[in-house]
């Protein structure tokens, strides 16, 4: 003889906390094998994000933040920039670009872009 299943609906909490009543149905939740329900048994996995699919996207960590390039620049760049002057110029050139390439290169791996195939 099978029993009818019951539908229990879950509601969410309100304002004030709920004290056990006579009235309260007391419930254990199992799966259809026997086995302990959890509410994230993994039942939703979120597909990663493709060209024409929404989905999830993974956070980059760039290896160092973008530093006051616009300061290190203005110190640097003069009308007759010395030797050193322009050290520190192209210094500050190459690392901003270096800053920039990793943040590409991260946009990339996480599937946010797709960078044009190289000729």
């Amino acid at each position: 003889m099978s029993f009818p299943i019951q539908t229990l609906v879950v509601n969410p909490a309100g304002e004030e906390k709920h004290t056990v009543g006579p009235l309260d149905a007391q419930v254990r939740l199992v799966n259809t094998d026997g086995t302990a329900f959890s509410a994230v048994s993994g039942a939703y996995e979120l597909q990663a994000a493709g060209e024409d699919t929404l989905g999830a996207v993974k956070r980059f960590a760039p290896e160092q933040t973008l530093g006051n390039v616009d300061d290190n620049i203005a110190k640097a760049a003069a009308a007759a920039p010395t030797k050193d002057e322009y050290d520190k110029l192209v210094t500050a050139f190459n690392t901003l670009a270096k800053q920039f390439n990793d943040l590409v290169a991260g946009f990339e791996a996480s599937g946010m872009i797709k960078l044009p195939e190289k000729k």
